[in-house]
């Protein structure tokens, strides 16, 4: 198991040092994870995924560049897809039907997350593409 030492703080502003894994995620995306190099989850991503995971509102991640926060919502979004799939008992996708739109304010961003999805895409099991103003879709 992936585990780091980290200092875990709640909604009262208290915090404890924990022993922290990779939280709710399934076994293939802790494998993708792994054979990318991630050992073990930056500040934001220890707790944006589990908010994500169990949300019953929106949430906001803000933190400064390089801090993991493309990891920090597309872990969980992916993870939720494939909940939805598990309960299903089967993929649910459809070709050219999306299941998740991430929006993105600039190309070098949104070519970014497409980077990043399709890292994690081989061994977790999905597809993703990008739509890019003035060029052709890209699909991964």
């Amino acid at each position: 198991t992936l585990r780091r030492p980290a200092a875990v703080t709640d909604e009262k502003g208290t915090t404890a040092e924990d022993t922290y894994t990779w939280p709710e995620l399934n076994e293939s995306l802790l494998a993708a994870l792994a054979m990318n190099g991630f050992n073990e989850p930056t500040e934001i991503q220890a707790k944006a995924i589990p908010a994500i995971v169990n949300a019953r509102n929106d949430v906001l991640l803000a933190s400064h560049t390089g801090s993991g926060k493309t990891l920090a919502y597309l872990l969980p979004l992916i993870q939720l897809l494939k909940n939805e799939e598990e309960v299903a008992g089967q993929q649910l996708t459809r070709a050219k039907r999306p299941r998740v739109l991430i929006l993105g304010p600039t190309r070098e961003l949104t070519d970014q997350v497409l980077s990043v999805a399709k890292s994690l895409s081989h061994t977790a099991k999905f597809s993703s593409g990008v739509v890019n103003g003035g060029v052709p879709l890209s699909k991964g």
